[in-house]
C-alpha cells in the first residue's frame, strides 16, 4: 500500500467520525528537521568528497588531498563554530575512523542503550561481529526485511540495464587473493561429444 493509499485510508476515517469532508496537509519542516537535513547533507556530501579524493589516488594515482585541504580546513572551522569538541570528534569518527584497513566497518553502539547520548563516554565503537555477540542485531527485522526483498529491478529503477562489468582493479585485488581466473574455457567442456 502506498502512503498516497495510506492518508487516504485515513482521511476517510477521519471524514467518518467527523461525518463531514476533511484535508490532511504534510506536516511542516520544523527549524529542527531542516537542521537535521542540512547536517545529514554535509556529512553525505563530505564523505563523497573523501571518497572520491581516496579513489582518485588510489585508481588513478592522482592526489587530490592538496587540492581539496583548504575545502575541508574551512569545514572544520565552521564545525568549531558550531559543534563542541565531543560532537566534532563523533564527526569526524563517523568521516573517518569507522573504516577499518581490513575494509571492515565499525559500529557506534550506546553503552547505555540510549540513543540520544551522544556523550563519548557513553560511545564505543564496535565490529559487527562484537556487536552481535554483545548486543544483538545490528539490523532491525524491518531493514533486515527490505534486505531480503532487494533486487536489481528495485535498486536501478532509473536504469533497467545495470552494468554489472568487473574494473580492472576489482580483478587484480581477486587475483591477488587467488579468486580470480583468466577465462581459459571455450565452453566446450559444457558440450556433450559423440
Amino acid at each position: 500500500m502506498s502512503k498516497k493509499d495510506n492518508v487516504d485510508k485515513i482521511k476517510s476515517y477521519i471524514d467518518d467520525v467527523l461525518g463531514t469532508k476533511s484535508s490532511l496537509k504534510d506536516k511542516l519542516p520544523t527549524k529542527k528537521s531542516h537542521e537535521k537535513d542540512l547536517f545529514c547533507e554535509i556529512l553525505t556530501n563530505l564523505q563523497f568528497v573523501n571518497a572520491r579524493t581516496m579513489g582518485m589516488k588510489h585508481d588513478f594515482k592522482v592526489n587530490m588531498m592538496e587540492y581539496d585541504d583548504p575545502f575541508y580546513t574551512t569545514i572544520e572551522c565552521l564545525f568549531k563554530l558550531n559543534y563542541t569538541n565531543e560532537q566534532q570528534n563523533v564527526i569526524n569518527w563517523w568521516l573517518y575512523d569507522k573504516f577499518l584497513p581490513t575494509g571492515e566497518v565499525l559500529v557506534l553502539n550506546f553503552k547505555d542503550g540510549n540513543k540520544k547520548n551522544w556523550q563519548l563516554k557513553n560511545l564505543e565503537a564496535l565490529c559487527y561481529n562484537c556487536y552481535f555477540l554483545n548486543i544483538g542485531n545490528v539490523w532491525s527485522e524491518n531493514q533486515l526485511q527490505q534486505m531480503e526483498d532487494y533486487s536489481l529491478q528495485n535498486k536501478f529503477k532509473n536504469d533497467p540495464k545495470p552494468d554489472l562489468e568487473i574494473d580492472e582493479s576489482h580483478k587484480e585485488h581477486l587475483k591477488s587473493l587467488g579468486l580470480w581466473e583468466e577465462d581459459s574455457y571455450d565452453g566446450s567442456e559444457y558440450i556433450s561429444k559423440i
